[in-house]
């Protein structure tokens, strides 16, 4: 809930965002990236955020997925 309300006061503000899911594991496996972040021992990240400006407003791109049956 936190993150979502976080994206949502970015969007509201204009900011773009993108929230992480795989690479705060990544972090957290590494002791020393935990210590430069000001990580707390005993605690670890679930999630992360992106934050910023987009470089400009484009389009939703159209997906199209190929299925080949066997």
């Amino acid at each position: 809930i936190v993150v979502e309300n976080m994206v949502l006061a970015a969007t509201d503000l204009g900011v773009d965002s993108v929230i992480l899911g795989a690479a705060p594991a990544a972090v957290a496996q590494d002791e020393a990236l935990m210590k430069d972040l000001g990580i707390p021992e005993g605690f670890r990240p679930i999630l992360g955020i992106f934050l910023g400006y987009g470089a400009e407003d484009q389009p939703a791109k159209t997906h199209s997925i190929s299925v080949i049956r066997v």
